[in-house]
């Protein structure tokens, strides 16, 4: 539950251990869930499932308006959320003759059972 204040109202005991639960628990549940940056986001509609990029044509290839709205993007924040996407087993590294390059990985499907549970139950 969300605490709105007004301006300069101050916290009772209740709300401020509420707020100190909330804090805490955002932080634990920022480790178990990925949240995506808009870089990756980017990166991801940038990359193929056919064709491995290198870093100088992913960085071509990116929407010349997401651009234009970062202009501080660098080929270092580029590299590092590749390999963030890696860890998350969204992207794979290969190295083609001391060079790297990266492949979208395409989504596993979903089992029988899980798609008969999910068209036709509700869970």
């Amino acid at each position: 539950m969300p605490i709105f204040l007004k301006h300069n109202q101050p916290l009772d005991a209740t709300q401020g251990a509420l707020w100190q639960w909330q804090r805490d628990h955002i932080f634990f549940f920022s480790g178990i869930i990925n949240f995506m940056t808009p870089l990756e986001e980017q990166l991801l509609m940038t990359l193929s499932h056919l064709e491995a990029m290198t870093l100088d044509k992913i960085f071509i290839d990116l929407d010349k308006d997401f651009v234009l709205q970062n202009p501080d993007i660098s080929m270092e924040d580029i590299t590092k959320c590749l390999d963030n996407l890696v860890k998350q087993k969204k992207v794979k590294c290969l190295d083609n003759q001391g060079h790297k390059e990266w492949i979208k990985v395409f989504p596993k499907r979903k089992g029988l059972w899980r798609r008969l549970l999910d068209n036709f139950f509700i869970i």
